[in-house]
């Protein structure tokens, strides 16, 4: 039994039930004080404690709320978990073990604390007697239930997805297995994490559609999913299948890639969606309010359709008049609105005819775990507007031209359709059967069937007559057609939250709620007349099939006496009686919801410090009336509900508490919170003539209308001004009724000319729009149904693929993906005028061409567009010094394969790489996150962020990358496909020789073939040297080598000894030329470039910072808490209260003193960090409360004009610029707080470097270039072949010579730093080779690096340094799910890094010296979300 507020309810289980007594009712048991239950609800309330009630005619005793619970302990288990395990006893186990029984009774000897600190590691499944599926169980606990796993070749058969291929049982489980005699089938770990890589190279090398598979890889690379974010590297089908998205889709049309991309199981675990849950939901599960994870809400917005600020349609920004600052695209406000559409996606189950662990088919919606309250949009709106009201669906709907029907087969159980799980065991259950010779239907569907045409929808062509009982329904839910099932899916449609005629709809077990009597949305309920209301029996619903829903007016008619019934006879009238007869036609089972005659009234409570709203229910109850007695309001709908989402209050005006309830219009709610206010509904005309042109339709009107067509009491006025008008028959012009037709993308949309507000009765200057939802009330009781969740998701994608911004946003990153970096407007322009009108002509031939299928989103005509426009093609464009781009490693190396006719060897057929995404930044399925490899705005610095150009590619060009791509390409040249001298593959599995030492140990090319697993076929068309080099120029460069380096190169080809070394040396030369690695057209003047001068010996004591990035936004609140000594505001109580299941338990903290003064004297560090304990106690640590980017006192009223063009919130790519520039008044644009210390020092005679073991980051851009180390391999001279070969890196420096002004840019920028690359890099590798550390440390990515700074540092004096600004990183901070698991990894991560760090600089004496700083680009929230994680604060 509970106060108050009603925290769950459990279905199907009369053992348990929720009790919840309020306000005056509460005085039965004592209560102290009966309107507010504070002695009630404490513990110590010896009258509660073993009190019975009785609740639905069956008496209740009262227990602990978590008796009965099913629990998964298998946390409390293991070995350091519960404090009684031991080697030889188990306390846990043994019930089940030893006593044989599945019933955990708590030990009396414990106290309570024990338990309740530790439930949070305890999963709950359900409550004893619970109806629970097995497909809703968490997969670790489904498969615990089989006998056996399921392997390949066992399981239940599941319909494929589009366009799978079936598979072969003959051929092996894996493409990377390999059979040995004698042996079993092998295939490590490493081979199945590159299956899919593998599966990418052969089709990039050898497929014939390489346009389409181009399109496809720009695709993957803005719709990322990534090996490196998900838990399952050696996943292939999986990968292949979500890559397949692009391939399939690259000339067909972006919105099917939106939806395909945001039902694949990759993306949902990729974002963290998958599982993510309604509040409303959790709150009926855990008594908490746990908010749905925000991961994908926002990404899908900033990364795959609109971006962060609005856009012109030629990409450049929108500026706010006022500030002059660029408009955000969204809000947090947004974010949190959509997070809650991204809730109830599930995993299918596992198919047996796919490898163990894959996923390759579409999440599916849950629908009782979906949000049902109203969302809002971009635009001020709310999602589904412009949809039509579902209270407006006509007469005999389902028999209307493009009716839908979804085929079900021989089981009657809905797919799409809410219906009680247990009813398709029940064999009263009955279902509506068309009748056989009359029904047209019937023979539509029948048709249908028989024809045997694949596919599972059926739309009616045309309008059909009703038969039978299909006249007297209000709408359909399944019908049998000899023998099958479908399912009508009713047109997509919404309810307005608040309406006047309202009605009360009743449960069998004792709640009232409100709804719409207009509305096909509860059962009717007929009593026998009878003068005694102590004589009536249980109502009966009178139906035509097995939960049939009906209007208020239907179901009131089915009482009346006109209605025939040959079961029973009698006179009846409509009932609000609780209890419903299933007998004698089994229309309803169990609980379920039916028209009352009692009235209903809606009231708005208002939160105070948003506007945001909750509807509260007043159905009429009358305690007077015995069967009004057992009656409620339902709980998620009374007084005290949280269930508040945003409304548009006009002038952002509403009653609050610090305005007294709107001057006592309202009261104020009973937590003083909010006001709870009484409204009326105004429903107005919003045109009273023509309206002047389509867009004013478009922003006045948000009420839809379902077709003319199919509405028999419109008829056709006019078309004016492309606006096709409706009026009612029966009406007068342009009154409510008034239908506006106007075509939207290419389609018809019709709307209703009428404005729906919602206004305080008493204060009409209080007023909002009435805010449309797709689910109904009645849904809140877990009754979705899945149709409405898919409407509601199809409608977030269309608000943001039709968004205004989406057509520039997605045009200019193809546009760069596809080679060009720095598009014009006009070139954007083009490419997003072509994505919105489907179409593109070309006029490159005698006759125009047009490309495009003319519909909103088109790929083909976009790709044509970008390729075809003049910016793409012409050529003196191309001497422009700005244009083209740097190239993609990648694409680099698969042009480089595909040129030199890469043949694989016969015992390695497919094309097996290794290492590439440390080595070249790329690798397929391996981006390092949802950013992609790079970012679409980076400007390196130096002469491309001088000229305001965006280089992406650049960010993954660092020294030890460039060392690494080139020497990978040279090996093969060498060697062919093998790991000598950096090259990319491996040995054959089979022969493994050990690398040439010297030059008489050289292959053959007859030995290359033996142990290499490719090597070239090229074989030049040309022998001498100048031939040969143009022919490599025009496979290589695109015949853009400028005459400078073509006569540097064919000078060494002449003088090779022999055909295979000129070929080789040519081949050598050109890669490494700037118009290899980027498309421009270089010019070189005279001179060679100035050469790096050794600085003077240091005169000052050396003296390093260490900056750790943890990338993702690190959720301190785990680092470290309040533990004890704390003030009346701050406790670990009010922590562990706010933090929820996210927080860290007390048991895992470590005490330490404050020292001076704080809201705790003490605080307590994570158990996962004891060195950070160690040096706080040694006073070498110190935590500081960050405050990210704040420039002044600040609240969310006023963050946005206070910022604006400041901060970009709500994007880790901006956050992180931000707090690694320390710049919020760009003072300093374009570097970071580390460059910039840098320059200080140095303008003040300190020898300063700054250093990277991390990527490319904007902390260490200043003046002086950046030195970068590769923490793994260190760093690698270029070419390191251990024999004589003519190729050295002064040849490369010659050929990356001083360019013109007119030169290309990106080549420019390319040769400058592969200089910087060899100068360094020859000096840096001798200094660390001289000298070595001695200390270990752990082989973790954070380890090596700090093991890398070390080195370096060791090498101060050699490099004659006195100031060392190093910058580090941790990746994996960004954790929307499972925190608890992940922080203790990364903790412990950190901790022993920086262990093994403070122990070498202490051997090296200069730890006193050092300053380690760790930030994070933005805190996170303190509450978690629903995917056990936490999300982005702001």
């Amino acid at each position: 039994m509970y106060c108050g507020k009603r925290d769950a309810e459990r279905k199907n289980n009369d053992k348990y039930r929720d009790i919840f007594i309020q306000g005056k009712y509460a005085m039965l048991l004592q209560n102290e004080n009966p309107d507010y239950g504070e002695y009630y609800c404490n513990v110590t309330n010896t009258h509660v404690m073993g009190a019975t009630i009785w609740s639905g005619q069956k008496c209740f005793r009262n227990t602990h709320p978590n008796e009965g619970d099913i629990r998964d302990m298998t946390y409390w288990t293991a070995p350091d978990t519960h404090p009684g395990n031991t080697l030889d006893r188990n306390p846990i186990k043994e019930f089940h073990d030893l006593h044989k029984t599945s019933i955990l009774s708590y030990p009396f000897h414990h106290g309570m604390d024990r338990w309740t600190n530790n439930i949070k590691w305890f999963r709950y499944l359900g409550k004893e007697d619970d109806d629970i599926f097995y497909h809703e169980l968490p997969s670790d606990i489904s498969k615990a239930y089989h006998t056996e796993e399921i392997e390949r070749g066992t399981g239940v058969v599941v319909c494929g997805s589009e366009n799978e291929v079936a598979k072969n049982p003959v051929l092996p489980n894996s493409i990377f297995e390999w059979h040995l005699d004698g042996r079993p089938k092998y295939k490590s770990q490493l081979e199945a994490q590159n299956q899919k890589k593998s599966v990418w190279r052969m089709i990039a090398l050898k497929s014939h559609d390489q346009l389409r598979q181009r399109v496809a890889w720009a695709l993957s690379q803005i719709l990322v999913v990534s090996e490196q974010n998900i838990n399952h590297r050696g996943l292939t089908e999986g990968f292949l299948n979500y890559y397949d998205i692009f391939v399939k889709h690259a000339f067909g049309n972006y919105r099917d890639i939106l939806k395909e991309v945001s039902y694949n199981p990759l993306m949902g675990k990729m974002l963290s969606f998958l599982d993510s849950k309604s509040s409303l939901y959790t709150r009926q599960q855990t008594s908490r309010t746990i908010f749905p994870d925000e991961n994908f809400a926002r990404e899908i917005m900033q990364l795959f359709s609109i971006g962060t600020v609005l856009l012109h349609i030629d990409g450049t920004q929108k500026i706010d008049a006022t500030t002059g600052s660029p408009i955000h695209t969204y809000t947090n406000h947004n974010i949190m609105s959509f997070a809650r559409a991204w809730t109830g996606f599930r995993m299918q189950l596992q198919r047996a005819n796919i490898e163990k662990g894959e996923v390759v088919d579409p999440m599916f919606i849950d629908p009782i775990k979906r949000d049902i309250f109203p969302k809002i949009s971009l635009d001020m709106n709310f999602i589904g507007d412009g949809l039509p009201l579902c209270n407006d669906l006509p007469r005999r709907h389902f028999l209307k031209k493009k009716s839908q029907y979804r085929l079900l087969g021989s089981v009657s159980a809905p797919e799409m359709l809410h219906e009680e799980a247990s009813w398709r065991l029940k064999p009263e259950t009955f279902r509506l059967v068309l009748d056989k010779s009359y029904s047209k239907l019937y023979k539509v569907l029948n048709d249908f069937t028989e024809s045997k045409v694949p596919g599972t929808n059926v739309f009616l062509k045309k309008d059909i007559e009703c038969y039978g009982d299909e006249c007297i329904v209000n709408t359909l839910k399944q019908v049998e057609v000899n023998g099958i099932f479908y399912e009508y899916i009713r047109p997509s449609c919404v309810h307005l939250s608040f309406f006047e005629n309202s009605k009360s709809i009743r449960k069998r077990n004792g709640y009232a709620m409100c709804e719409n009597k207009s509305n096909i949305i509860a059962a009717s309920a007929c009593t026998k007349v009878s003068r005694k209301e102590s004589q009536k029996q249980g109502a009966i619903d009178f139906c035509k099939y097995s939960g049939e829903l009906v209007t208020y007016k239907t179901g009131k008619k089915r009482c009346s006496s006109k209605w025939n019934t040959n079961l029973v006879t009698g006179e009846y009238e409509f009932s609000d009686w609780s209890d419903i007869d299933t007998y004698p036609n089994g229309c309803v089972h169990d609980y379920y919801w039916h028209w009352s005659p009692k009235d209903c009234t809606l009231v708005a409570k208002v939160f105070g410090e948003n506007g945001n709203i909750a509807v509260v229910h007043q159905p009429d109850i009358d305690s007077k009336i015995d069967n009004d007695i057992n009656f409620s309001v339902w709980p998620e709908f009374d007084d005290e509900n949280l269930n508040y989402f945003p409304v548009y209050w006009q002038k952002n005006k509403y009653p609050n508490p610090g305005n007294k309830c709107g001057k006592k219009a309202c009261t104020i709610t009973y937590d003083g919170l909010g006001c709870l206010c009484k409204v009326v509904i105004v429903e107005t005309p919003v045109f009273e003539e023509n309206p002047r042109s389509v867009n004013e339709v478009l922003s006045n009107l948000n009420i839809g209308s379902f077709p003319p067509y199919i509405l028999k009491h419109l008829s056709f006025d006019q078309k004016f001004k492309d606006i096709y008008i409706y009026h009612n028959k029966k009406g007068i012009p342009f009154d409510t009724g008034t239908v506006f037709g106007v075509k939207m993308h290419g389609k018809m949309k019709y709307f209703k000319n009428i404005l729906s507000k919602v206004e305080v009765a008493k204060n009409s200057k209080y007023h909002f729009r009435n805010p449309p939802k797709f689910y109904s009330y009645r849904d809140a009781d877990m009754e979705v149904s899945r149709r409405d969740a898919v409407y509601e998701t199809d409608a977030v994608l269309d608000h943001l693929f039709y968004h205004p911004n989406t057509a520039p946003f997605i045009s200019n990153r193809l546009i760069q993906r596809l080679g060009v970096s720095n598009p014009s407007p006009n070139y954007v322009k083009n490419v997003a005028t072509a994505f919105c009108t489907g179409l593109f002509k070309w006029n490159g031939t005698a006759e125009n061409i047009v490309f495009g299928k003319g519909f909103y989103g088109d790929l083909m005509s976009t790709v044509s567009a970008i390729l075809l426009d003049s910016e793409f093609l012409s050529v003196p464009l191309d001497a422009d010094p700005t244009a083209g781009s740097m190239k993609e490693p990648l694409l680099k190396l698969m042009g480089f394969l595909r040129a030199l006719e890469y043949n694989s060897a016969p015992f390695m057929p497919e094309l097996r790489m290794y290492d590439l995404e440390r080595k070249l930044g790329q690798e397929a399925h391996a981006a390092p996150s949802v950013f992609s490899y790079f970012l679409s705005d980076f400007s390196p610095p130096g002469l491309l962020s001088t000229s305001s150009l965006f280089s992406p590619e650049a960010q993954i060009q660092t020294p030890p990358k460039i060392i690494d791509s080139i020497n990978g390409m040279l090996s093969f040249i060498e060697f062919g496909l093998v790991d000598c001298s950096g090259g990319f593959g491996s040995f054959s599995q089979f022969m493994r020789p050990k690398c040439p030492e010297n030059s008489t140990q050289k292959w053959t090319t007859r030995q290359k073939r033996i142990v290499a697993n490719g090597i070239s076929k090229y074989n030049p068309s040309h022998l001498n040297a100048e031939e040969l080099v143009d022919e490599l120029n025009t496979l290589l460069l695109n015949g853009r080598l400028n005459q400078r380096s073509r006569k540097v190169i064919v000078n060494f080809v002449s003088k090779a000894k022999n055909f295979e070394q000129g070929l080789h040396i040519a081949q050598k030369l050109i890669i490494c030329t700037p118009e290899y690695h980027t498309t421009s057209i270089v010019i070189n003047s005279s001179g060679n470039r100035a050469q790096n001068e050794k600085p003077p010996i240091p005169k000052r004591r050396y003296k390093a910072l260490v900056h750790i990035m943890l990338n993702g936004g690190a959720d301190s609140f785990g680092m470290l808490a309040p533990y004890s000594d704390c003030s009346s505001t701050t406790s670990y109580d009010e922590y562990s209260r706010i933090r929820g299941l996210a927080a860290v338990l007390k048991s895992n903290l470590i005490p330490i003193d404050a020292g001076h003064p704080q809201p705790c004297k003490k605080y307590g560090i994570n158990d996962n960090l004891p060195f950070l304990h160690q040096l706080y106690n040694q006073k070498d640590l110190l935590f500081v409360a960050g405050i990210g980017m704040l420039i002044g006192p600040t609240e969310k009223k006023n963050w946005e004009k206070l910022y604006a063009g400041k901060v970009q919130l709500f994007a880790h790519d901006k956050q992180q610029t931000d707090i690694e520039q320390v710049d919020v008044f760009q003072k300093y644009a374009g570097t970071g707080i580390g460059g910039r210390i840098a320059n200080v020092l140095q303008n003040n005679g300190y020898e300063s470097v700054t250093l990277s073991v991390g990527d490319v980051s904007e902390f260490l851009v200043g003046d002086a270039p950046v030195v970068f180390l590769d923490p793994i391999s260190g760093l690698q001279l270029l070419h390191p072949v251990p024999y004589k070969t003519r190729m050295n890196f002064k040849t490369v420096l010659h050929l990356n010579g001083p360019t013109t002004f007119m030169s290309g840019t990106f080549g420019e920028s390319w040769s400058r730093m592969i200089h910087r690359t060899l100068n360094n890099g020859n000096t840096l590798n001798s200094a660390l080779k001289a000298v070595e550390i001695t200390t270990a440390f752990p082989n973790t990515p954070l380890g090596n690096q700090m093991r890398a700074i070390s080195h370096l540092i060791k090498t101060r004096e050699i490099r004659r340094t006195e100031r060392d600004i190093f910058y580090a990183t941790s990746e994996g901070w960004d954790m929307h799910l499972d925190l608890d698991d992940r922080l203790k990894i990364l903790f412990k991560e950190l901790n022993n890094a920086l262990r093994s760090f403070v122990t070498e600089m202490k051997e090296q004496n200069i730890w006193e010296e050092i300053v380690v700083v760790q930030t994070s680009e933005f805190g996170r929230t303190t509450t978690p979300n629903t995917s056990g994680g936490t999300d982005h604060a702001w």
